[in-house]
Protein backbone atom coordinates (compact mmCIF):
# COMPACT_ATOMS: atom_id res chain seq x y z
CA UNK A 1 0.00 0.00 0.00
CA UNK A 2 0.99 3.59 -0.61
CA UNK A 3 2.59 5.00 2.45
CA UNK A 4 1.36 8.49 1.44
CA UNK A 5 -2.01 7.23 0.06
CA UNK A 6 -3.16 5.57 3.42
CA UNK A 7 -1.57 9.01 5.11
CA UNK A 8 -3.98 10.84 3.06
CA UNK A 9 -6.76 8.76 4.04
CA UNK A 10 -6.18 8.43 7.63
CA UNK A 11 -6.71 12.68 7.46
CA UNK A 12 -9.72 11.72 9.06
CA UNK A 13 -8.13 10.41 12.46
CA UNK A 14 -6.74 13.28 13.47
CA UNK A 15 -10.08 15.01 14.25
CA UNK A 16 -11.10 13.41 17.39
CA UNK A 17 -7.65 14.22 18.59
CA UNK A 18 -7.16 17.67 17.60
CA UNK A 19 -11.19 18.23 19.26
CA UNK A 20 -9.97 16.46 22.71
CA UNK A 21 -7.24 18.71 22.57
CA UNK A 22 -9.43 22.20 21.70
CA UNK A 23 -11.66 20.72 24.68
CA UNK A 24 -8.83 20.32 27.38
CA UNK A 25 -7.01 23.46 26.23
CA UNK A 26 -9.40 25.79 24.87
CA UNK A 27 -10.10 27.30 28.51
CA UNK A 28 -6.93 28.71 28.70
CA UNK A 29 -6.67 29.76 24.68
CA UNK A 30 -9.97 31.61 24.33
CA UNK A 31 -10.80 34.84 25.28
CA UNK A 32 -14.20 34.91 26.69
CA UNK A 33 -15.73 37.51 25.16
CA UNK A 34 -14.76 35.45 21.56
CA UNK A 35 -17.21 33.88 19.69
CA UNK A 36 -15.60 31.38 17.95
CA UNK A 37 -11.94 28.80 18.47
CA UNK A 38 -9.39 30.00 15.89
CA UNK A 39 -7.21 26.97 15.57
CA UNK A 40 -4.52 27.05 12.06
CA UNK A 41 -3.75 24.44 10.17
CA UNK A 42 -0.05 24.35 8.19
CA UNK A 43 -0.16 21.74 5.15
CA UNK A 44 1.30 21.17 1.61
CA UNK A 45 -1.30 23.12 -0.60
CA UNK A 46 0.41 23.49 -3.60
CA UNK A 47 4.17 21.45 -4.73
CA UNK A 48 5.17 18.17 -3.97
CA UNK A 49 2.93 17.26 -1.39
CA UNK A 50 -0.35 18.74 -2.37
CA UNK A 51 -2.39 15.74 -2.90
CA UNK A 52 -1.86 14.92 1.04
CA UNK A 53 -2.20 18.19 2.13
CA UNK A 54 -5.67 19.00 0.05
CA UNK A 55 -6.88 15.50 1.06
CA UNK A 56 -5.83 16.74 5.38
CA UNK A 57 -7.51 20.08 4.39
CA UNK A 58 -10.97 18.65 3.27
CA UNK A 59 -10.96 16.04 5.96
CA UNK A 60 -10.53 19.08 8.35
CA UNK A 61 -13.19 21.13 6.51
CA UNK A 62 -15.44 18.52 6.87
CA UNK A 63 -15.03 17.84 10.39
CA UNK A 64 -15.13 21.62 11.06
CA UNK A 65 -18.03 21.86 9.32
CA UNK A 66 -19.65 18.68 11.46
CA UNK A 67 -19.15 19.93 14.75
CA UNK A 68 -20.04 23.89 13.84
CA UNK A 69 -23.41 22.25 12.69
CA UNK A 70 -23.84 20.17 15.81
CA UNK A 71 -23.14 23.78 18.16
CA UNK A 72 -19.36 24.10 18.14
CA UNK A 73 -17.64 23.41 20.42
CA UNK A 74 -17.95 25.06 24.01
CA UNK A 75 -20.66 26.89 22.61
CA UNK A 76 -18.30 28.49 19.89
CA UNK A 77 -18.04 28.15 15.89
CA UNK A 78 -14.39 26.77 15.04
CA UNK A 79 -12.51 28.63 12.16
CA UNK A 80 -9.47 26.82 10.65
CA UNK A 81 -6.93 29.50 9.21
CA UNK A 82 -4.81 27.61 6.51
CA UNK A 83 -1.05 28.22 5.61
CA UNK A 84 0.93 26.21 2.97
CA UNK A 85 4.22 24.77 3.52
CA UNK A 86 4.82 23.61 -0.04
CA UNK A 87 6.47 20.57 1.90
CA UNK A 88 9.21 23.02 3.00
CA UNK A 89 11.02 22.96 6.19
CA UNK A 90 11.75 27.51 5.78
CA UNK A 91 7.88 27.79 4.72
CA UNK A 92 6.34 26.23 6.92
CA UNK A 93 8.77 28.36 9.70
CA UNK A 94 7.26 30.95 8.29
CA UNK A 95 3.89 30.00 8.55
CA UNK A 96 4.00 28.61 11.80
CA UNK A 97 5.86 32.02 12.85
CA UNK A 98 2.96 34.14 11.32
CA UNK A 99 0.14 32.00 13.17
CA UNK A 100 1.81 33.05 16.72
CA UNK A 101 2.90 36.05 16.36
CA UNK A 102 0.55 37.65 13.68
CA UNK A 103 -2.55 36.11 14.09
CA UNK A 104 -2.18 34.90 17.94
CA UNK A 105 -3.26 31.26 16.96
CA UNK A 106 -1.89 29.09 19.51
CA UNK A 107 -3.43 25.75 18.47
CA UNK A 108 -2.32 24.11 14.96
CA UNK A 109 -2.39 20.78 12.91
CA UNK A 110 0.75 20.67 10.69
CA UNK A 111 2.53 19.62 9.19
CA UNK A 112 2.32 16.05 7.36
CA UNK A 113 6.08 15.99 6.30
CA UNK A 114 8.15 15.30 9.36
CA UNK A 115 10.87 17.89 7.91
CA UNK A 116 8.87 20.48 7.71
CA UNK A 117 7.27 19.39 11.93
CA UNK A 118 11.09 18.67 13.11
CA UNK A 119 11.64 22.26 11.78
CA UNK A 120 8.17 24.06 13.28
CA UNK A 121 8.99 22.10 16.76
CA UNK A 122 10.90 24.15 17.96
CA UNK A 123 9.15 27.25 17.85
CA UNK A 124 5.79 26.13 18.95
CA UNK A 125 7.32 24.84 21.99
CA UNK A 126 9.24 27.97 22.77
CA UNK A 127 5.96 30.32 22.38
CA UNK A 128 3.58 27.31 24.13
CA UNK A 129 1.84 26.78 20.87
CA UNK A 130 -0.14 23.39 20.49
CA UNK A 131 1.41 21.61 17.41
CA UNK A 132 -0.79 18.65 16.44
CA UNK A 133 1.29 16.67 13.26
CA UNK A 134 -1.39 14.43 11.93
CA UNK A 135 1.21 12.23 9.69
CA UNK A 136 4.94 12.76 10.18
CA UNK A 137 6.61 9.83 11.14
CA UNK A 138 10.03 10.56 11.71
CA UNK A 139 11.55 8.78 15.10
CA UNK A 140 13.00 12.35 15.98
CA UNK A 141 9.35 13.69 16.26
CA UNK A 142 8.97 12.06 19.74
CA UNK A 143 9.18 13.31 23.17
CA UNK A 144 10.27 16.80 21.50
CA UNK A 145 7.07 18.12 23.23
CA UNK A 146 4.60 18.47 19.95
CA UNK A 147 1.63 16.20 19.54
CA UNK A 148 1.88 13.63 16.77
CA UNK A 149 -1.38 10.98 15.34
CA UNK A 150 0.88 9.15 12.78
CA UNK A 151 3.40 6.20 14.16
CA UNK A 152 7.26 6.72 14.18
CA UNK A 153 8.98 5.08 11.34
CA UNK A 154 10.34 2.39 14.01
CA UNK A 155 6.70 1.31 14.92
CA UNK A 156 5.38 1.45 10.90
CA UNK A 157 8.21 -0.87 10.41
CA UNK A 158 8.10 -3.28 12.97
CA UNK A 159 4.89 -4.26 12.59
CA UNK A 160 5.04 -4.23 8.50
CA UNK A 161 7.77 -6.84 9.07
CA UNK A 162 5.59 -9.15 11.80
CA UNK A 163 2.83 -8.81 9.14
CA UNK A 164 4.72 -9.91 6.53
CA UNK A 165 6.12 -12.52 8.57
CA UNK A 166 3.59 -13.64 10.54
CA UNK A 167 0.25 -13.29 8.39
CA UNK A 168 1.67 -13.73 4.68
CA UNK A 169 4.49 -16.02 6.24
CA UNK A 170 7.37 -14.76 4.18
CA UNK A 171 10.44 -14.72 4.47
CA UNK A 172 12.00 -12.39 2.43
CA UNK A 173 11.01 -9.67 0.21
CA UNK A 174 12.58 -6.62 -1.82
CA UNK A 175 10.91 -3.46 -2.16
CA UNK A 176 11.65 -1.45 -5.29
CA UNK A 177 12.71 2.53 -4.49
CA UNK A 178 9.81 4.62 -5.12
CA UNK A 179 11.09 6.58 -7.99
CA UNK A 180 11.57 3.04 -9.66
CA UNK A 181 7.54 1.86 -9.17
CA UNK A 182 6.65 0.15 -6.16
CA UNK A 183 6.86 -3.98 -6.51
CA UNK A 184 7.30 -6.48 -4.33
CA UNK A 185 8.62 -9.85 -4.84
CA UNK A 186 8.74 -12.57 -2.83
CA UNK A 187 9.39 -15.99 -3.72
CA UNK A 188 6.44 -18.25 -2.63
CA UNK A 189 4.27 -16.47 -4.91
CA UNK A 190 4.19 -14.03 -8.23
CA UNK A 191 5.18 -10.56 -7.42
CA UNK A 192 2.79 -7.33 -8.10
CA UNK A 193 3.72 -3.52 -9.12
CA UNK A 194 1.78 -0.43 -8.46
Amino acid sequence: MNRMKHKSSSALTIIPILFALLMVFSFGCVKKEEKEIKIGAILPLTGDGAKYGIGAKEGIDLAITEINNAGGVLGKQLTVMYEDSKLNPSDGVSAITKMIDAQKLNIIIGDIGSSVTLAMAPIATKKNAILLSPASSNPKITGIGIFRVWPSDTVEGKVMAEFIKNKMKLDQIAIRPPNLNLCIYWPQASSFCH
